[in-house]
């Protein structure tokens, strides 16, 4: 069968994405690499089913389930070979703040703050018996319109659906979320590369502390989380560099401190993997840090 996908994108610049994804095919789809973002996302599968690998655990989604991805998870999607499919994806950005008072920015900590690859299902039942599925369709109705009182009151509405997830959904899908298949030894060498990630790391010395053949281990690797182990360890460093800079003045200095040894290679790596060059990063953080500054001055 023909693939027929319909995607319909939603960006106000009022700090969120929203994207509509309907799909109708046969196969499977699948994400062929592991995602880095750099915002939130939820995630509510309306139609089909699949599974999304995030940090080496894999969740089973079915009809209903909705998922969390924080900024420092990387994930991979498949989606099953269902008739049809169709999901809401949300993407808020700190910035959708920027009107509101200063105090309220605690809202994100229940995100932030959810230990990773723990509690990103929101199984279906909890889903319906919380009504946020349907919150999130109200909130793209609202985004669809050209009204802009609409606009506004989509805005009021994503930071309410941000404030009940952050207190209210995550601490009860920490304690009673859906399970995740996960593989010991991955997850060991996960926590492993975290502790060393700024230090010289060689494949074959991580397959001799946990006493594996280095070529099973890369190949399991790859298999269970979706990238090599190398590249994981890329983005990783990126991933530290990104939080670093925000207080380090130095592009260059900060690039050796997450353990590249070459800023040649840093920067090549870096705009292949983020889109943007480091510098463009920091312009980017430095204009949100103004527009967040001002605002704090107009609410005091």
């Amino acid at each position: 069968m023909d693939k027929e996908y319909n995607e319909t994108y939603y960006d106000t610049n009022c700090g969120y994405y929203l994207y509509h994804l309907r799909a109708s095919h046969g196969g499977k789809s699948t994400a062929r690499y592991m995602h880095y973002e750099h915002n939130i996302l939820i995630i509510y599968f309306i139609h089909g089913t699949g599974n999304i690998k995030i940090e080496g655990k894999q969740y089973d989604i079915d009809e209903g389930d909705m998922v969390l991805v924080n900024p420092n998870e990387l994930f991979q999607l498949n989606v099953d070979d269902a008739k049809f499919h169709e999901r809401i994806i949300m993407a808020p950005k700190e910035s959708i703040l920027k009107n509101f008072p200063i105090e309220n920015t605690g809202i994100f900590e229940g995100f932030f703050k959810r230990k990773k690859a723990i509690g990103n299902k929101i199984p279906a039942k909890i889903v319906d018996s919380q009504n946020i599925g349907n919150e999130l369709l109200n909130i793209l109705e609202l985004a669809k319109s050209s009204d802009k009182a609409n606009t506004v009151l989509c805005i009021c509405k994503i930071v309410e659906f941000l404030i009940n997830l952050s207190r209210k959904i995550i601490p009860l899908c920490n304690e009673e979320g859906g399970t995740a298949h996960e593989n010991k030894l991955i997850n060991d060498i996960i926590k492993y590369i975290k502790v060393h990630i700024k230090e010289d790391i060689d494949i074959g010395e991580i397959a001799d502390s946990f006493n594996v053949g280095k070529s099973h281990l890369s190949h399991l690797f790859k298999e269970q989380v979706g990238i090599s182990i190398w590249n994981y360890v890329i983005i990783r460093r990126i991933q530290l560099f990104n939080y670093l800079i925000k207080n380090n003045s130095s592009i260059e200095e900060t690039c050796y401190e997450v353990g590249f040894k070459n800023y040649s290679n840093f920067f090549r790596l870096y705009k292949k993997h983020m889109n943007m060059t480091p510098t463009e990063y920091k312009k980017q953080l430095l204009k949100e840090e103004k527009i967040i500054n001002k605002n704090n001055v107009k609410n005091h």
